[in-house]
C-alpha cells in the first residue's frame, strides 16, 4: 500500500492540531492574571484601574492597570448600571460588550477530535502489519484443516521397534 495517504492523514492532523492549538492559546488568559474581586476594590479606590471590560450579563471582569498590565476578576453578580457609573466617576473607561456566544467551531473541536481519534485507531487497526495476519480483525482468518484421513500406521506396524518399548519403559 502507498505511504501517500498514511503521510496525508499525518498532515491533515498535524494541521488540525496546530488550528487547535492557536484558537485554544487566543482564548486563554489574553488579559493578564486573575486576581480577587477585593483587589480589585482596592485598586478601584486608590485609582490604579486604567480600563474595565464587561460583557453583558457576565460575572467576568476584564481590565488594564495604570501600570499597563492586565487582569480578570470574577464578581458574585454581574454589574449594575448604578456600579458601571460609579467606575465612571472614578476615572475608570467603562467598556460594555455584547455576550459572547458559542461558535459552531468551539462546539465542533471536541466531536471533530473525538471523530479523528476514533478513525485514526480504526484506520491503523485495519492496515497495520503486525504479523502473519494482516489486521486486528482476521482473527477468524484461521489456516487450520481438519484432518479428515485415517492414520495408516497401526500398532502391529510398529510392534518389533525395541527402541520404543524401551522408552515406554522408561516413562
Amino acid at each position: 500500500m502507498s505511504r501517500l495517504p498514511l503521510n496525508l492523514l499525518v498532515f491533515v492532523l498535524g494541521l488540525l492540531f496546530l488550528a487547535w492549538a492557536f484558537s485554544l492559546a487566543g482564548t486563554l488568559g489574553s488579559s493578564g492574571g486573575t486576581v480577587n474581586y477585593t483587589t480589585f476594590l482596592e485598586d478601584l479606590k486608590a485609582g490604579r484601574v486604567k480600563e474595565v471590560v464587561v460583557r453583558s450579563g457576565e460575572t467576568r471582569i476584564q481590565g488594564t492597570l495604570t501600570d499597563g498590565s492586565g487582569f480578570t476578576t470574577y464578581a458574585a453578580s454581574p454589574p449594575d448600571n448604578a456600579t458601571l457609573e460609579a467606575w465612571m466617576q472614578r476615572g475608570v473607561s467603562v467598556r460594555v460588550e455584547p455576550p459572547q456566544g458559542q461558535n459552531a467551531l468551539g462546539f465542533l473541536w471536541p466531536l471533530l477530535l473525538v471523530g479523528l481519534l476514533l478513525g485514526a485507531l480504526f484506520y491503523f487497526s485495519r492496515t497495520g502489519r503486525a504479523g502473519p495476519s494482516d489486521s486486528a480483525f482476521s482473527f477468524t482468518k484461521s489456516r487450520a484443516r481438519v484432518l479428515t484421513e485415517a492414520p495408516q500406521v497401526t500398532f502391529k506396524d510398529v510392534a518389533g521397534a525395541e527402541e520404543a518399548k524401551e522408552e515406554l519403559k522408561e516413562i
